[in-house]
């Protein structure tokens, strides 16, 4: 089973009103529905097969609502080693952008046989920590889990060889880096839009807005704007994609995020000493009542976890999950400013720019950029 939809986004010009630009998501929002009057532990078990895309974070975050729901304390070392499976996660999406997607859209050769390598390496690694007792600490309720702690799988070879493919410096082949940098700066386009990012969210705030607008689980804004996400947001202030965004550049600074991004794991799994990354924003969510909250960062951006139990606490009363694409696709959201900028490009080359801004932008669901009929 899992969470299907489409994203239909249509560009075109009115004579009269300049450029249009809608986004329909068609993404199912009946969650709370399915899981209402289930217990947590029928929840959790739910959720964690509803979702084929990011489904080592969706888990990992229905994971979390349930232990601070039923008082569960988990190890340390168990979230160590599901911040490790995150990272490996994140990685396998950001080289499947960058080595099959965007060259694919930017009409270079896809490098389908290095992706199917990588692939196959970090699932090999992602499946030996794949147990229930990293992703699901819920049923450390009736033992310790020791028994399922992951053995590491070494990926450092693999990760420097794909840091030299990915960025290494040879005089008889550029690199892959080097030359999505290229074509896509040749693509580019300026706008007036600046970054809006959504960053960890109060937990009071959060459910006041989801319990007073139920517009906001599927259409959210922060305070009253539309906001983004993604790994841009979390490589703003390295000097190289602030200064693409001060400069109004809109594929350049998304295409440099991703990149800083992969290099940065790459030297994290090849053991480059004082290498850092991590992807629980500001830990974990403490304890309360009736409700529980977990954010973590995806490959496409934060993702929000938040449950409301009965009165009784015996039942779930509403559960929302605002996936990363919630906001960066939001009707009215990011993408109107720099679809504006497009107003003198051929229609055409304006959907193909369009389409590399969303493909960076990476949503979760199928999606396509069409016109007007």
């Amino acid at each position: 089973m899992s969470q299907a939809g489409t994203l239909n986004i249509r560009f075109g010009r009115d004579p009269a009103a300049g450029v249009q630009l809608s986004i329909e998501s068609t993404r199912p929002q009946g969650l709370s529905h399915l899981l209402q009057n289930r217990t947590i532990a029928e929840a959790h078990q739910v959720v964690s097969l509803l979702f084929s895309v990011c489904r080592r974070a969706q888990t990992v975050a229905a994971s979390r609502v349930a232990e601070q729901l039923l008082g569960i304390v988990v190890p340390s070392e168990l979230e160590r080693c599901r911040e490790h499976l995150l990272c490996l996660e994140l990685l396998h999406e950001h080289l499947w952008t960058l080595l099959v997607q965007l060259p694919t859209e930017l009409g270079l050769p896809a490098h389908t046989e290095i992706m199917a390598e990588a692939s196959q390496r970090l699932r090999c690694a992602m499946s030996t920590m794949d147990r229930r007792g990293v992703l699901s600490g819920i049923y450390l309720a009736s033992g310790d889990g020791s028994e399922q702690r992951p053995e590491a799988v070494d990926l450092a070879g693999w990760a420097t060889q794909m840091s030299v493919r990915l960025f290494g410096e040879d005089s008889r082949k550029p690199a892959m880096a080097g030359i999505l940098r290229e074509v896509t700066a040749a693509r580019d386009w300026r706008s007036d839009y600046r970054l809006l990012g959504v960053h960890r969210l109060d937990r009071e705030e959060l459910v006041n807005r989801l319990m007073g607008a139920p517009v906001f689980g599927h259409q959210p804004q922060w305070p009253q704007q539309p906001r983004e996400t993604g790994a841009v947001v979390r490589q703003a202030t390295h000097q190289q994609v602030s200064q693409a965004l001060q400069q109004g550049w809109c594929l350049q600074p998304r295409l440099l995020a991703i990149l800083l991004e992969v290099q940065r794991l790459l030297k994290w799994l090849s053991g480059e000493s004082g290498v850092e990354f991590s992807l629980t924003q500001g830990g974990i969510e403490p304890s309360s009542s009736r409700f529980a909250l977990a954010q973590l960062e995806t490959a496409r951006g934060g993702l929000i976890h938040v449950v409301q139990l009965t009165p009784d606490r015996a039942r779930i009363q509403r559960y929302w999950i605002i996936a990363p694409t919630d906001w960066n696709f939001h009707p009215q959201g990011v993408l109107h400013t720099m679809a504006e900028s497009l107003q003198e490009t051929e229609e055409a080359e304006a959907r193909q720019r369009l389409s590399l801004l969303v493909t960076m932008m990476n949503p979760c669901v199928g999606w396509e950029v069409q016109g007007y009929a």
